[in-house]
């Protein structure tokens, strides 16, 4: 699957959320805006422990947002062998920095298959909830509502 275009993540957080997220991850090196919320993790690989927080650090905008069900107690779908080759890969920081927000916060869950969605528990989504991240294998990350295309 092709990602076909992104939601953009200010209808569910407001712009000054949103805004002050890309620039955090800007302040990175990250130009996942401009790359249609693509980030591909290669060019960090010198210092993944620093990118990892990060990334983290820009999340955690949305994290503590009052759009989102603090009080929420989701859990997560996506067992620990499937978690295994993500933090098994030369990019294992990062997806552990993205698990562990499910293990600190009750509002935010990790649920898949193959690769994972980081979701969070949203006041106009109580049910399904907003995605933050999507993986595509390892070294890839969607931010945001991704929609797919056939390939």
């Amino acid at each position: 699957m092709t990602p076909e275009r992104s939601t953009d993540l200010t209808q569910y957080f407001g712009e000054e959320a949103t805004g002050l997220f890309w620039e955090r991850l800007s302040a990175l090196g990250v130009d996942a805006m401009g790359n249609n919320g693509i980030i591909e993790l290669a060019p960090f690989r010198n210092d993944l422990s620093s990118f990892a927080n990060g990334l983290v650090e820009a999340l955690s905008v949305f994290v503590g947002s009052d759009r989102v069900s603090q009080k929420a107690r989701e859990r997560d779908f996506f067992l620990d062998q499937q978690r295994a080759p993500f933090l098994d890969s030369a990019y294992g920081p990062v997806h552990a920095a993205l698990f562990g927000l499910s293990e600190r916060y009750s509002h935010v869950w990790v649920e898949g298959w193959k690769d994972y969605m980081l979701r969070i528990a949203h006041k106009a989504h109580p049910s399904s909830g907003v995605s933050l991240a999507l993986s595509e294998g390892p070294d890839r990350l969607l931010l945001g509502q991704m929609r797919f295309a056939a390939s």
